[in-house]
């Protein structure tokens, strides 16, 4: 039986200045989710309804999928929110 260790921590983070700038690339990389989820949910409240309008003509499915992202994107939104919460201790 082979007993060895193998170590799958990747260089970048194996000193303090890697997992810092690894750190900091993880957390832009969240804050632009969250901005581009943020930005769809007040397109999508904005405008949700005159392009379920437009749209229903062209496909009657089209009104579904659009509550369907609607919906989505607002369980996101209210994720990000108690995660907030969470952090802040609240």
């Amino acid at each position: 039986m082979n007993t060895e260790t193998v170590d799958i921590i990747p260089e970048s983070l194996k000193s303090p200045e890697g997992a810092a700038r690894v750190n900091a690339a993880v957390q832009d990389f969240e804050e632009s989710t969250a901005d581009v989820a943020n930005l769809a949910a007040a397109f999508l409240d904005q405008w949700g309804i005159a392009i379920s309008l437009a749209m229903r003509r062209e496909s009657p499915e089209f009104a579904e999928d659009l509550n369907e992202l609607q919906a989505a994107v607002r369980t996101r939104y209210e994720r990000q929110e108690t995660f907030l919460r969470a952090l802040a201790g609240n």
